[in-house]
Protein backbone atom coordinates (compact mmCIF):
# COMPACT_ATOMS: atom_id res chain seq x y z
CA UNK A 1 0.00 0.00 0.00
CA UNK A 2 1.39 3.66 -0.63
CA UNK A 3 1.77 5.84 1.96
CA UNK A 4 -0.50 8.87 2.51
CA UNK A 5 1.69 12.12 1.53
CA UNK A 6 0.81 15.57 3.40
CA UNK A 7 -1.52 17.95 1.90
CA UNK A 8 0.15 20.84 -0.35
CA UNK A 9 -0.44 24.10 0.98
CA UNK A 10 -2.71 24.73 -1.69
CA UNK A 11 -5.19 22.58 -0.74
CA UNK A 12 -5.75 24.57 2.50
CA UNK A 13 -7.14 27.23 0.22
CA UNK A 14 -10.71 26.00 -1.10
CA UNK A 15 -13.06 24.95 1.82
CA UNK A 16 -16.47 23.01 1.32
CA UNK A 17 -19.04 24.89 1.86
CA UNK A 18 -21.27 23.78 4.89
CA UNK A 19 -23.83 22.20 2.78
CA UNK A 20 -21.83 19.99 1.05
CA UNK A 21 -20.95 18.00 4.29
CA UNK A 22 -22.01 14.62 2.57
CA UNK A 23 -20.20 13.89 -0.77
CA UNK A 24 -17.92 15.84 -3.06
CA UNK A 25 -19.19 18.74 -5.61
CA UNK A 26 -17.47 18.35 -8.32
CA UNK A 27 -16.76 22.17 -9.11
CA UNK A 28 -14.45 21.87 -6.60
CA UNK A 29 -10.63 21.49 -7.29
CA UNK A 30 -8.91 18.17 -7.50
CA UNK A 31 -8.77 16.98 -3.79
CA UNK A 32 -5.49 16.07 -2.34
CA UNK A 33 -5.27 13.45 0.59
CA UNK A 34 -6.14 14.97 3.58
CA UNK A 35 -9.13 16.51 2.17
CA UNK A 36 -10.16 13.03 0.97
CA UNK A 37 -9.59 11.25 4.77
CA UNK A 38 -11.93 14.06 5.90
CA UNK A 39 -14.73 13.73 3.25
CA UNK A 40 -14.51 9.54 5.36
CA UNK A 41 -14.63 10.99 8.38
CA UNK A 42 -16.92 12.73 8.11
CA UNK A 43 -19.37 10.69 6.18
CA UNK A 44 -18.68 8.01 8.89
CA UNK A 45 -19.72 10.35 11.78
CA UNK A 46 -22.94 8.25 11.28
CA UNK A 47 -21.86 4.43 10.57
CA UNK A 48 -22.29 3.57 6.65
CA UNK A 49 -20.98 1.06 4.81
CA UNK A 50 -18.52 0.90 2.42
CA UNK A 51 -20.11 1.19 -0.16
CA UNK A 52 -22.13 4.61 0.80
CA UNK A 53 -18.66 5.46 1.44
CA UNK A 54 -17.25 4.87 -1.68
CA UNK A 55 -20.40 6.79 -3.40
CA UNK A 56 -20.37 9.69 -0.90
CA UNK A 57 -16.92 10.18 -1.33
CA UNK A 58 -16.10 9.95 -4.55
CA UNK A 59 -14.28 7.17 -4.76
CA UNK A 60 -13.34 3.78 -6.07
CA UNK A 61 -13.44 0.59 -3.94
CA UNK A 62 -9.93 -0.38 -3.93
CA UNK A 63 -9.12 3.49 -3.06
CA UNK A 64 -11.58 3.40 0.18
CA UNK A 65 -10.24 0.46 1.45
CA UNK A 66 -6.56 2.33 1.37
CA UNK A 67 -7.85 5.09 2.96
CA UNK A 68 -9.87 3.11 5.29
CA UNK A 69 -6.94 0.93 6.56
CA UNK A 70 -4.82 3.95 7.38
CA UNK A 71 -7.84 5.21 9.47
CA UNK A 72 -8.59 2.27 11.54
CA UNK A 73 -4.73 2.00 12.31
CA UNK A 74 -4.34 5.47 13.45
CA UNK A 75 -7.61 4.74 15.39
CA UNK A 76 -9.58 7.78 13.48
CA UNK A 77 -12.73 4.81 12.18
CA UNK A 78 -13.82 2.09 14.05
CA UNK A 79 -15.29 -1.06 12.26
CA UNK A 80 -18.06 -2.79 13.52
CA UNK A 81 -20.57 -5.69 11.82
CA UNK A 82 -24.15 -4.94 12.03
CA UNK A 83 -27.02 -7.38 12.93
CA UNK A 84 -26.91 -8.19 9.47
CA UNK A 85 -23.41 -8.85 8.67
CA UNK A 86 -22.60 -5.47 7.47
CA UNK A 87 -19.36 -4.17 8.05
CA UNK A 88 -20.11 -0.33 8.93
CA UNK A 89 -17.43 2.34 9.75
CA UNK A 90 -18.08 5.16 12.24
CA UNK A 91 -15.57 7.92 13.06
CA UNK A 92 -13.99 7.75 16.89
CA UNK A 93 -13.41 10.74 19.15
CA UNK A 94 -10.00 10.48 18.13
CA UNK A 95 -11.61 10.98 14.40
CA UNK A 96 -13.60 13.88 14.93
CA UNK A 97 -10.96 15.73 16.79
CA UNK A 98 -8.70 15.26 14.32
CA UNK A 99 -11.82 16.36 11.56
CA UNK A 100 -12.38 19.41 13.56
CA UNK A 101 -8.30 20.65 13.21
CA UNK A 102 -8.31 20.22 9.73
CA UNK A 103 -11.61 22.15 9.44
CA UNK A 104 -10.54 25.26 11.80
CA UNK A 105 -7.11 25.09 9.96
CA UNK A 106 -8.90 25.76 6.61
CA UNK A 107 -11.56 28.01 8.58
CA UNK A 108 -8.57 29.75 9.98
CA UNK A 109 -5.60 29.63 6.85
CA UNK A 110 -7.96 29.14 3.63
CA UNK A 111 -7.98 32.74 2.87
CA UNK A 112 -4.72 33.81 3.14
CA UNK A 113 -3.59 30.96 1.46
CA UNK A 114 -5.44 31.21 -1.56
CA UNK A 115 -3.83 34.75 -1.39
CA UNK A 116 -0.34 34.08 -1.64
CA UNK A 117 -1.23 30.84 -4.30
Amino acid sequence: MRAINPCPQSCLAVSAPAEQTRGVDMGRHRRCQLEIICDILQICLKSENKTKIVYHANLNFHRTKEYLDVLLRLGYVDEKTNGSGIILYKTTGDGRIFLENFVGAQDMFGNSLSKTS
